[in-house]
């Protein structure tokens, strides 16, 4: 099935055929069957397909139907249609789902058994869906006027899942990763992580928005939308848990509250820890430095 805004169709190129006696047009001669390509001088039982936007008759030189009868007056008419059809969908396990698509008193529709249908060999020409079973089923459609005979195929497909884990899984998962790698840098280079983190989510937040913009549009909560809302807040409490752990991190480091302490703060990154340090550092400065920095000498000394 493919899609074009919010309905879902299919297209179908089928060969249509009835089969049905009718005894005025039996006769008797050395041929037993003749052929008529001027369908339109014949009774045919007005057949229509229910859930059709659009039905043509293929045409190549002449139009591509045909009516057999036979000598006992069994009629066969053989036609080949163009069919646009609706085809009703339950998406909510979307990409992961698996779809079926599908006046009695005068006339009765019936299958020719034991083979109601055949199938050509290339029958999906869809890249989304592989064709797994076909079966042939009864209707019966009741309206004010009356019963009215019905058939119908039930096609069961199934949608190519490879195709969505290339386009969208993978990519989603790697967006996901990349927003966990901020995790492994110090809790105080906020920008770094927040630069990591926010650019994943804004990146996936278009992507999902352009993406869907390609899919059916339903009513309702589908599975790849439970995916992308999953994938969405992981990354947002990242960035929560970011801003949460430099804000702890931060309040840890006490903070100086005279001009005093604030300068002692500032030296303590400079000050030297063992007795190594204090000769090379006495060897490189000169009295100024000392006379500035007081704290150095005596930490030395």
């Amino acid at each position: 099935c493919w899609y074009r805004g919010q309905p879902k169709r299919t297209n179908v190129d089928l060969y249509f055929r009835m089969h049905w006696n009718d005894p005025r047009l039996a006769f008797k001669s050395e041929v037993n069957t003749v052929k008529f390509s001027r369908t339109t001088d014949f009774w045919v039982p007005d057949a229509f397909f229910r859930n059709s936007f659009k039905t043509e008759m293929m045409e190549s030189i002449l139009p591509e139907s045909l009516i057999r009868i036979t000598e006992s007056g069994d009629v066969t008419y053989s036609a080949r249609f163009y069919l646009n059809l609706k085809c009703s969908m339950n998406l909510r396990k979307f990409p992961h789902d698996q779809q079926n698509g599908y006046a009695m008193d005068d006339l009765v529709f019936v299958f020719k058994e034991p083979n109601p249908y055949s199938l050509s060999d290339n029958l999906m020409t869809s890249k989304r869906f592989t064709l797994n079973t076909v079966s042939s089923k009864y209707c019966t459609a009741t309206t004010a006027t009356g019963n009215y005979t019905c058939l119908y195929l039930l096609f069961g497909i199934n949608r190519i899942f490879n195709s969505y884990l290339l386009e969208w899984y993978l990519p989603c998962i790697s967006l996901v990763i990349t927003a966990f790698l901020s995790e492994v840098l110090d809790p105080t280079l906020i920008l770094p992580r927040l630069l990591i983190t926010v650019g994943p989510l804004l990146t996936l937040a278009a992507t999902s928005l352009s993406y869907h913009q390609t899919l059916p549009s339903v009513p309702y909560v589908t599975a790849m939308d439970v995916f992308c809302g999953v994938s969405l807040l992981v990354i947002f409490l990242v960035v929560l848990h970011i801003l949460v752990s430099f804000y702890y991190s931060s309040s840890q480091i006490p903070e100086p509250k005279s001009d005093e302490e604030r300068s002692k703060f500032k030296m303590e990154k400079y000050l030297p820890e063992n007795e190594d340090q204090c000769k090379q550092l006495s060897e490189i400065v000169n009295h100024r430095v000392i006379r500035a920095f007081p704290d150095i000498l005596f930490h030395c000394l």
